[in-house]
């Protein structure tokens, strides 16, 4: 009986001990594989792709400095930008008042030819020097047609109006209120020849000229030319249109005496 019970308690025991190598055998394989193909390890993490951006200098390379501008134009800014209270004043009062002397030239002139003793000719002179003006102005303009200094230069306006270059008048050269102004002044002053009446009255049309630089609405080269236009305009009406018939002369002369006479005796 205890030799049955022994025997029954061995069996079990070998049948442990019989699996224990197969287990341990599996694991042994199981470790050895692991070993063999180890398990890949993660990526490490990407580097941001560094851009090597070169250092621009945005006010040198983008922005273009502005170009060198023309002798006329450098002249009508020193004019334009002049700040002198006095000369300021002056040329704003000598441009709003030119408009009104245009006009009352002719009858101011004619006025004084009906209470002096003269024929009248030098307010026909007047009248035909700034008609004949004025044509050829409008016509050198309208031919040439260059828009005025505000239309076209920075940080220019028209001070005696407003800025828009398509106006009643949007042409520069030559200029108008030059033309007309030199050729009331030299008309005057061939009828006078008076320095004291020619003094005063070129004064007033150089600063009517010099007015319409300083308002920015002509170049240096469009008064030039427009005071050249007027006193030329004016002299050759002073030609065509001479003082007198001849009588003024004559009456210097005083009377005329014959060469020689023939007496004859009764």
């Amino acid at each position: 009986m205890r030799a049955l019970a022994l025997l029954l308690l061995l069996v079990p025991a070998s049948a442990a001990l019989a699996q224990t190598p197969d287990t341990t055998a599996s694991d042994a394989d199981d470790l050895s594989e692991a070993e063999a193909d180890p398990a890949p390890l993660p990526d490490p993490p990407a580097e941001e792709d560094s851009v090597d951006v070169p250092d621009i200098d945005v006010a040198a390379d983008t922005i273009a400095p502005p170009p060198r501008e023309s002798f006329e134009a450098r002249v009508f800014r020193r004019v334009y930008n002049v700040d002198d209270p006095l000369a300021v004043t002056s040329l704003v009062a000598v441009n709003d008042a030119s408009f009104y002397l245009f006009v009352a030239a002719t009858p101011l002139t004619g006025a004084y030819e009906l209470a002096a003793p003269d024929d009248g000719r030098p307010a026909i002179r007047m009248l035909a020097s700034e008609l004949g003006t004025a044509g050829a102005v409008f016509l050198i303009k309208n031919l040439v047609r260059r828009p005025r200094p505000y239309a076209v230069l920075r940080n220019v306006h028209n001070r005696s109006g407003d800025d828009d270059p398509g106006g009643l008048d949007p042409y520069s050269f030559p200029s108008g209120h030059s033309a007309t102004a030199f050729a009331i002044a030299t008309s005057t002053s061939l009828s006078a020849r008076r320095w004291y009446v020619t003094v005063p009255m070129m004064t007033w049309a150089s600063a009517t000229a010099l007015a319409r630089v300083y308002h920015g609405v002509h170049y240096p080269y469009d008064i030039v030319v427009g005071a050249a236009l007027g006193a030329g305009v004016a002299t050759l009406v002073s030609v065509i249109l001479p003082d007198g018939d001849g009588g003024e002369l004559e009456e210097k002369a005083g009377p005329a005496v014959p060469a020689f006479s023939i007496r004859v005796g009764l």
